[in-house]
């Protein structure tokens, strides 16, 4: 029973991956550009330093991406070693990290190790020393939920550069 279920999940990505991609004609958008795009969205919008704005404006790039992806041109249709169809299907799991990431980084209203939010610059373990989970909604949206980190050996600290931990405390407290 489990080997056809198997069989048939397959099954429908095979054709799945063949009617978006090896048997559609016509399409007007390459792998290239959506891909740059992709990754100026991601870097202007979610890097190191990021805020409200350009995480929503990064979320909102990324929807578009997403629905550009539908219009992907491939040049090649072949089933055997086919890179571009690799590349196409690697844009796919690379559109669902970063909506995942940019939604993620949304709703975490505060700075943590080398993520800082400007508009948050503290961090805030009582709300959010949890790990993210980023589930999709059938409309295509990610659902934001969180998992309680387990402390084991080594307790979280804030990041300090230039100074121990000890004396960062200390030096706050004057």
């Amino acid at each position: 029973m489990r080997q056809q279920v198997l069989q048939a999940q397959a099954n429908d990505e095979q054709k799945r991956i063949a009617d978006t991609y090896l048997l559609r004609e016509g399409g007007s958008e390459r792998l290239s550009s959506i891909r740059a795009d992709l990754y100026e969205a991601m870097e202007s919008g979610a890097g190191i330093y990021r805020d409200e704005a350009s995480l929503l404006k990064a979320c909102e790039t990324i929807a578009e991406l997403r629905e550009r992806s539908a219009h992907i041109k491939l040049d090649d249709h072949s089933n055997c070693f086919n890179t571009e169809l690799t590349a196409a299907l690697e844009l796919e799991f690379l559109l669902d990290v970063a909506q995942a990431l940019a939604h993620s980084a949304l709703a975490r209203t505060e700075s943590r190790g080398s993520h800082q939010r400007t508009d948050f610059p503290e961090r805030n373990d009582e709300r959010f020393l949890k790990h993210s989970l980023a589930y999709f909604r059938k409309d295509g949206t990610p659902r934001i939920e969180y998992l309680d980190v387990v402390i084991t050996r080594w307790p979280p600290a804030e990041r300090m550069y230039g100074t121990t931990p000890a004396e960062a405390v200390a030096e706050k407290q004057e």
